[in-house]
């Protein structure tokens, strides 16, 4: 009986301190403690210990969405694409960037600017990078300078594949015939 009488003490002692009262502790946003902030970052994407890419950036700020990883550059961001011999091939760059695992998309805003193996040059103010289906999209203004021939094209909106290997414009707008410079 006296084990019972402590045993109702103590129960009604933990019942007491129970309250709906937020305690100290949980004053937090809650997303704010989630996000990861990083500033003057180089990350370097490797598969197979073959490198295949680095970005770098002043400011990534990575937080979770419905359990998707979104990672945002919002000052932008340099990726630099390697061979197998640790050339770079290729540059993309912009002064804001997200991209969202759920989608599999990179969304890049503000002076775009993509430079291939073949010293292509694209630049846009919108582009958008699906991951999982392969494609480059952009419904903006573009300028494509072909790199061997410094050719100019200006168009709005165009579906490409992830090497530009395939290259569709929805509307073209002028083409300017490059200049010959004398060696």
């Amino acid at each position: 009986m006296r084990y019972y009488l402590w045993f109702c003490i103590l129960f009604c002692w933990v019942l007491a301190s129970c309250t709906k009262e937020r305690s100290s502790l949980e004053v937090y946003d809650p997303e704010e403690l989630e996000k990861e902030i990083a500033e003057d970052i180089e990350m370097i994407y490797s598969d197979s210990a073959v490198i295949e890419f680095r970005i770098i950036s002043p400011r990534l700020e990575k937080y979770n969405v419905d359990n998707f990883v979104v990672e945002e550059f919002p000052n932008g961001f340099l990726i630099e694409f390697f061979d197998l011999d640790m050339n770079v091939v290729s540059k993309l760059s912009s002064n804001y960037a997200l991209r969202t695992s759920a989608k599999g998309e990179l969304i890049l805003r503000d002076s775009v600017s993509y430079i291939n193996d073949q010293n292509d040059l694209l630049e846009t103010n919108a582009l958008t990078i699906n991951e999982l289906k392969g494609t480059i999209t952009t419904k903006k203004f573009f300028r494509l300078i072909q790199g061997d021939t410094r050719d100019t094209i200006y168009g709005r909106g165009f579906n490409a594949n992830s090497d530009f290997s395939r290259f569709k414009i929805n509307k073209y707008l002028a083409k300017k015939q490059g200049i010959e410079v004398e060696n």
